[in-house]
């Protein structure tokens, strides 16, 4: 790059000059908008993190790890949870169900419930389609199986 630089004449080092000065206050104007992008992902990532954390340990106690050969389906609040779901026990695509896209409520399963869901504030900020009570409550003849910081389980087979 030297040997470069060394080969350019006046006027086109010059302009190269210019071309780096507006490049560099490019990257300084926009390093606060970086900043904030990497500090949102952060967060995201957190919250995915927290969410999700405690499906294995749910999944793995004592109770719930035997309903999960009994009970199906495998009722997953929201569709965000169904492919960890799915991955941790290995099971196939219509073995485990997004509560949000039934009609009306299963009638047998394992429900799986975030603990979240049960916070009357975080209720206000959930959208419409998963007020469904069979989204964010237990359903009538569903026992309770076991529970964690993040997760509820409830099944009925």
């Amino acid at each position: 790059a030297l040997t470069a630089w060394m080969q350019l004449s006046g006027e086109v080092r010059g302009r190269a000059r210019i071309v780096a000065l507006v490049a560099a206050a490019l990257v300084v104007v926009r390093v606060p908008a970086y900043a904030s992008e990497f500090g949102t992902f952060n967060t995201e990532s957190r919250q995915a993190s927290s969410r999700f954390s405690g499906i294995e340990s749910i999944l793995n106690a004592s109770p719930v790890a035997d309903d999960t050969e009994r009970c199906r389906p495998v009722l997953s609040p929201t569709h965000e949870a169904v492919p960890v779901i799915r991955y941790q026990l290995g099971l196939e695509k219509h073995e485990v169900i997004a509560s949000t896209q039934l009609r009306v409520a299963s009638t047998t399963g394992l429900q799986l419930l975030q603990t979240g869901y049960l916070d009357p504030i975080g209720l206000t900020s959930i959208s419409h389609t998963q007020r469904k009570p069979w989204t964010t409550f237990p359903q009538p003849g569903f026992a309770y199986r076991a529970e964690n910081s993040a997760w509820i389980a409830y099944a009925k087979c």
